[in-house]
């Protein structure tokens, strides 16, 4: 698979795990989610935390979607590691903000 295709298909597998947390379809398990102790002893906190991380996750893979094409389209001249390098960056920045984000919010909960 083209490095392009995997980052595109990663955005697209980003976005689809984050409907159904945003959405507050997922409920409280080992495996899929924002897991602390605070939201796996605490229903109302699961699906409110895991809903703004659902959110958030969702915005940041749809800038992400968008960042690949804009830097194919700004660098088209640009070697293509540079540009799937560049856009691994924006994925590694995204989901480390994604990440903060979902643990201070378990932490209020």
């Amino acid at each position: 698979m083209l490095p392009h295709s995997l980052l595109v298909a990663s955005a697209l597998i980003l976005i689809a795990l984050a409907i159904p947390l945003w959405l507050r379809r997922v409920p409280p398990n080992a495996f899929y989610g924002v897991r602390t102790r605070a939201t796996l002893a605490d229903e109302g906190a699961w699906y409110d935390v895991n809903a703004r991380s659902g959110r958030d996750l969702f915005v940041s893979a749809v800038i992400f979607l968008a960042s690949i094409f804009a830097i194919d389209a700004i660098g088209a001249r640009w070697a293509p590691e540079l540009r799937t390098a560049l856009a691994a960056l924006v994925l590694v920045v995204a989901l480390i903000v994604v990440t903060l984000r979902a643990m201070r919010d378990a932490g209020r909960a």
